[in-house]
């Protein structure tokens, strides 16, 4: 796509002012670079990916332009617009990060998915019965991990490992809760 036809809107990523488009893109699988990394930091260890069911598809995708870097958050169910149309852009108003295979196309003002739980609801039920069918046993386990962490995290229980420890902290830890991914 041409530099000029790029058409740039004003959003917040973290309480901070930055740029965005919405676009249709390629997904790309996992770079080397990062499977090399988690590899490292977690030998042996299956990942889960919230996009793999979608390599290779096209979605629509939020392009974010801040501190002159450039990264992609999905936008199928349009949560990566709820994200950074928020006022402020914050931190609670989650995202998926996706990577990028292809940029398709730039997607017009009214064509951009809205947010709705129905979509939320979809996609994670897509994304669900993917890795059912692809690791039935680890997906089930993972899945088993992913609901306790967050009824930890919503009964206050799990907030992060203490500061220089691997062991698991009650309460008063707030803001350091980790991915398990």
């Amino acid at each position: 796509m041409e530099q000029s036809k790029i058409k740039l809107w004003k959003g917040f990523w973290d309480k901070k002012e930055c740029k965005f488009r919405i676009v249709e893109a390629i997904v790309a699988s996992t770079p080397e670079n990062i499977l090399k990394q988690q590899e490292s930091d977690t030998p042996g260890k299956r990942r889960f990916p919230w996009y793999e069911p979608f390599i290779g598809k096209k979605i629509q995708m939020v392009e974010i332009h801040a501190n002159n870097i450039v990264w992609y958050i999905n936008n199928s169910d349009g949560k990566g617009l709820k994200k950074i149309s928020n006022i402020i852009g914050e931190e609670e108003y989650g995202h998926k990060g996706v990577y990028v295979d292809e940029i398709i196309s730039q997607i017009p003002y009214p064509k951009w998915e809205t947010y709705t739980e129905k979509k939320e609801f979809d996609l994670n039920t897509e994304v669900s019965d993917y890795f059912t069918r692809v690791d039935p046993f680890l997906w089930a386990k993972h899945d088993q991990e992913v609901k306790q962490l967050r009824e930890d995290i919503q009964n206050d229980l799990y907030m992060g490992p203490p500061a220089n420890s691997n062991e698991k902290k009650k309460g008063g830890n707030k803001g350091k809760v980790r991915s398990i991914n």
